[in-house]
């Protein structure tokens, strides 16, 4: 079929997976890679663009939104989309500014523009603007919160331990109907941050959302649910991926006052966060004695135990080394 310049549904799958799971700051390669897999046919653009979409939506991208816009950080996320995976240019929620949405081309990851957001006053629309306003004073508060926590944790890439990088990091909140209106309330935190260093051809990102579902001033402890995830990749003379999820639970005390409600759950993603973290490098340090080393053959196919001190074998090449030499003496082969 390629070879006649059709399309073939049946790489429909394998286009999507190729693209959705590429690695982190690899998308445009793969999809670049596709296009040549399939040729002289043609990707269809939709799929391209439902592909892109899933994966910054999935990998949780943090965009610089124009200045006109404040200048702020948006995140590019499933729940924040506004309308269908299949255009080019897929519009996503502000959080710092209710209005307005942003735009983002889909295959380059740049915002194309903001628009202001059209309200309907339709009555479930009013039911839904009736538990956003319940949660307000929880929002805005846990934004601010945030923006330290950003700040603290997740430095400009430029600076300090990571010199030499590109990467941004943000959070968004979004106010969800809870299941009774003007009852309870839903928040999702969506936290986003990537480090790219192209000249050690390294790539990561790092997420982690959040939700909680409670009654403003209720009693009971709510529980804090998130879900961290850890991509990175390296690709010198290699292709090496490294990846960690964890699904993790806390319990929330606070829920009269706003502040401390927010200060308190920050601090509990903290916590989650650094015990995730922490866990990671445990992974990663003790890969080479664990992991790598389970994966490794016993014994060769010579049935032989490889001797790993590497004196032994400098010795057994300079003596290989001598013998080849003596036998061109002797046979006269150094004077040809």
């Amino acid at each position: 079929m390629a070879a006649e310049g059709k399309f073939n549904d049946q790489w429909v799958q394998l286009i999507h997976g190729l693209i959705q799971n590429a690695p982190p700051n690899g998308l445009m390669d793969i999809v670049q890679g596709c296009r040549q897999l399939v040729g002289p046919a043609k990707v269809p653009d939709e799929l391209v663009f439902r592909s892109c979409a899933d994966f910054r939506e999935k990998s949780i991208a943090a965009v610089p939104l124009p200045a006109s816009n404040g200048q702020g950080i948006g995140i590019i996320c499933e729940i924040g989309r506004a309308g269908s995976r299949a255009s080019k240019v897929i519009a996503y929620h502000d959080q710092r500014h209710d209005d307005q949405l942003f735009c983002v081309d889909q295959e380059t990851g740049q915002v194309s523009s903001v628009q202001d957001r059209k309200k309907s006053g339709d009555l479930s629309a009013e039911m839904a603007n009736i538990d956003i306003e319940l949660a307000k004073p929880y929002k805005d508060a846990l934004d601010v919160e945030l923006d330290l926590y950003i700040a603290q944790r997740y430095p400009p890439a430029k600076n300090g331990a990571f010199q030499g990088c590109e990467g941004l990091s943000g959070a968004s909140v979004y106010s969800l109907g809870g299941k009774d209106i003007g009852d309870d309330i839903e928040l999702r935190i969506v936290l986003a941050s990537k480090r790219i260093r192209r000249a050690g051809f390294w790539a990561g990102n790092w997420t982690s959302q959040w939700r909680i579902v409670f009654v403003p001033e209720q009693k009971e402890p709510v529980i804090l649910g998130g879900v961290l995830e850890f991509k990175t990749h390296y690709a010198e003379d290699s292709n090496i991926h490294f990846n960690r999820k964890a699904t993790k639970k806390t319990k929330i005390h606070e829920t009269a006052d706003p502040e401390k409600w927010a200060k308190e759950v920050v601090a509990a993603m903290k916590e989650i966060e650094d015990e995730f973290h922490h866990a990671t490098e445990d992974i990663c340090l003790n890969m080479g004695a664990g992991a790598l080393k389970a994966m490794r053959r016993v014994l060769p196919l010579s049935k032989e135990r490889f001797d790993w001190r590497p004196i032994r074998h400098s010795l057994v090449r300079d003596m290989k080394n001598v013998e080849t030499k003596e036998f061109r003496i002797t046979h006269g082969l150094d004077d040809e």
